[in-house]
């Protein structure tokens, strides 16, 4: 599954390259590719072989959540053509927060 969430993530953001005008491409094209890279941590989470193992498998599995949320907010504010308002933006700044501040 992964790969096929790979693949699809990279046939959109080529459409965009060629398409600019079109954003929505681009933020589905992200939103497969943090979706492609949580399945990626989910299978290394199935196969660890001890629990410091898992733990680290599940510490990536929590940060490819939200690239994936935050990319799914910003796909379906796009898609929908409507501007984000400041509260929806709350989540996305929280999370590049979190990840500056390690």
């Amino acid at each position: 599954m992964a790969s096929i969430s790979f693949y699809v993530g990279l046939y959109h953001l080529l459409i965009y390259f060629r398409r600019r005008q079109h954003r929505e491409d681009l933020t589905f094209a992200l939103m497969c590719l943090a979706t492609s890279f949580y399945e990626v941590c989910c299978a290394g989470l199935y196969s660890a072989t001890s629990v410091a193992e898992g733990a680290q498998w599940q510490r990536m599995q929590f940060i490819a959540l939200g690239f994936f949320t935050t990319a799914f907010l910003w796909f379906v504010s796009d898609y929908t053509h409507q501007k984000p308002k400041e509260q929806s933006m709350l989540f996305p700044r929280f999370t590049c927060w979190l990840f500056s501040s390690r």
